[in-house]
Formats: structure tokens, sequence, C-alpha cells
């Protein structure tokens, strides 16, 4: 694997996350295994987004502060602490699995702030996203191995899980999908900030990414002191300011692309999850689906086909090769089955395994296409 490409070897390690979280709900029906809520909760945030959060960072931030690649001794050790992650979580070792999750967060944000020290040119200002990002997915994997090692009770249920993927997750969307969805899709004036700040403008733009970061934190603090529904509808606020003047979403896209067309809806998805939830707050863990599901699952899709392709070498027309419509049709049913199993309670684990085998087709084949792509540089 060359050491400059973290990617080729974390990327499918998220694939095999993905593959395991999304298999338990089958087995939870034919295999008549213990439900695995918290279980597929975990292998999904902290094995399968954290997968390509590592890839996609370590892959990254060299190239975004003109500094060496990163070595193989990182990529090394964040792979031995995602294997180690998923074989303690798999054998009910909890305290275990989420101290390795966060070994691997310490790790990336030592490389990051290691990396912004010693850059070379100016980091493009939406990275301001990533520390906080890091710091609620410390907080979060702390706060769930504090938990499982009864060292104390979380603020609320599933709390620190919410750290990870409404935190960290959330705040590594918004701030490099910022940077990158408008100038995959083409959009006109990709980081004009309308009416507050153009390109060059780095301070003020530096200000407004520093208080929507800031104000995310904030939900948080909302969440754990009891007001839950300041927390949401300030989540569901920021994100919609977010993709609305950072991702432009609003815009159609320059590029008419299918792949295209996916990436562009990830942003409706996540915006139209976070208001759901916050607005139904009964059915908060089926609206925090499509956030998960249709938003970070399609754009994790998107991004990651982005990579798998520019950085092996080939030309952005082979992305159809990855996100095609049948991978995006797999993902959708996904995301519908799982919203039937609310809606259809009586049937909900026939609903629940077939969202799990069709999330396990897409990224499946996603896998075997993108291993036809990978070649050296």
């Amino acid at each position: 694997m060359p050491a400059r490409d973290p990617y080729r070897v974390l990327f499918p390690t998220g694939v095999a996350f993905a593959l395991l979280g999304a298999a338990l709900w089958p087995l939870a029906l034919v295999a008549r295994i213990p439900y695995p809520g918290t279980l597929h909760a975990s292998l999904m945030i902290e094995g399968f987004e954290l997968s390509f959060i590592s890839g996609f960072l370590l892959t990254i931030l060299p190239r975004i502060t003109r500094t060496d690649p990163t070595g193989a001794t990182v990529t090394n050790a964040a792979l031995a602490l995602l294997v180690s992650f998923g074989a303690a979580a798999l054998a009910g070792q909890l305290a275990v699995a989420h101290g390795c999750a966060l070994l691997l967060l310490l790790l990336l944000a030592s490389v990051m702030l290691r990396r912004v020290r010693a850059h070379k040119n100016d980091p493009p200002q939406e990275i301001v996203f990533a520390p906080f990002g890091l710091l609620l997915g410390i907080a979060g994997a702390a706060l769930q191995l504090a938990t499982a090692a009864a060292w104390l009770v979380e603020p609320g249920p599933r709390f620190g899980i919410r750290l990870m993927s409404l935190g960290m997750v959330l705040a590594m969307v918004l701030g490099f999908g910022t940077l990158l969805v408008p100038v995959f899709l083409e959009i006109k004036d990709p980081l004009v900030i309308p009416k507050i700040a153009r390109p060059h403008e780095r301070p003020a733009r530096r200000a407004i990414y520093l208080a929507l970061a800031i104000s995310l934190v904030l939900t948080f603090v909302a969440d754990g002191a009891g007001a839950a529904a300041v927390g949401a509808f300030g989540r569901a606020v920021l994100a919609s300011l977010v993709l609305g003047l950072g991702w432009k979403i609003w815009r159609r896209p320059g590029r008419r692309t299918f792949p295209a067309a996916v990436l562009w809806s990830s942003g409706w998805m996540i915006g139209a999850g976070l208001w759901a939830a916050a607005l139904l707050p009964l059915h908060t863990v089926a609206a925090l689906h499509v956030v998960l599901l249709g938003g970070f699952g399609a754009l994790t899709l998107g991004i990651a086909s982005r990579v798998v392709v520019t950085h092996g070498g080939h030309g952005p027309d082979r992305e159809a090769r990855l996100v095609t419509p049948a991978r995006a049709a797999l993902l959708a049913f996904a995301l519908a089955a799982r919203l039937a199993a609310e809606a259809d309670p009586g049937h909900a684990p026939g609903w629940l395994a077939a969202a799990g085998i069709a999330w396990i087709l897409a990224w499946a084949g996603w896998s075997v296409a993108a291993r036809s792509l990978f070649r050296a540089v």
C-alpha cells in the first residue's frame, strides 16, 4: 500500500463495518440474535463512518497543508485501532471498543495539529469545522467508555454516540462539504458566501465558520442540560445555514451527471432529517436515519468515489462506475424500509432486515467496483 494513499486500506475497512453493522438486522430476524440496536449504532458510527473519515483526513490533510504524505506507520496504527474496535465490539467488550475509538480520534487530532502547525500554505477556512468535530467525537467516545466501564451515567439516552454522529460526523460533513461539494457539482462561485464574504476575504469566512462550529457544540451543551428541543432545533437551523450559504443546495448543479445528483440530494436529506427530528420528537430515531442513511450514507458514497477516482489517477467521468442508479436505489430502499419499520412496528424486524440487505448490496457492489479502479499514482 503506498504511504500516500491511506484511503486504499481505510475505505475498504469502512465497507467491512458497513456490511457487519447492517448484517445484524437479517441475523436478528433469522438467527434470533438479541436486539442489536446498540451494537449496530457503534459499528456504523465508530466503525463505518470513522473509517471513512480517517481515510479521508489522512489522505487530504497533507494536500491542503502541503506537507509530506501520511506515512505507513500512522495509517497502520489507524487500521489496527479500527480492527481492535470491531473485534472488541463484536465480543461485547464495549469499554475496550470505545477506548480504541477514542485512541483513533486522538491520533487523528494529533495528526491534524501537527499538519496545521507545519503547513506550507494557508489551509482553507472550512477546515475550522474539523477540530470541533474531532473534539465532539473525542467527548463522545470518552463518554461511552466511561459509561461502559460504569464510571458515570450518560446525561441522556445514547448521548455519547450522538456526540459522534450528530457532532463529529455532522461537523466534518458541513465543513468539508462546504469546501468540496459546490466545486464537485460545478456550482457558480462555489466558495462565495452570499452577501457575507468572497473567496479571498478570509477573516470574514473564518468568523462565520467559527461561529457556526461553536454553535454546533452549544447544541450538545443544551442537550446535556436537558433542553433537547433547543439542541435539535439549533442543529437544524445551523445545518440549514451551512447547506444554504456554503453548499448552496438551492442552486442546481452545473455538472449534470448521476453522481452529482446523488451528492446534491445528500444535502437535502441531511437538512430534512434534522428538521424532522426537531419537529417530530416522538420519531427522532427514524428522522435521524434520514440524516444517517439518506444524508451521510449518500455523501460518503459520493465523496469516497471522487477520492478513489481522482487519487487513483482516473478522470471524474469514472465516478459513474461507482455511483450507479442501482446502488443509489438500494440506498433509497434501505431508507424507505427503515422508515417503514417506524410506521409498521408489527413488522419492524422484517423491514429492518430488508433495509440491512439493501445497504449490504449497495456497499458490497461499490467495494467491488472501487477495487477495480485502485492503482498506484
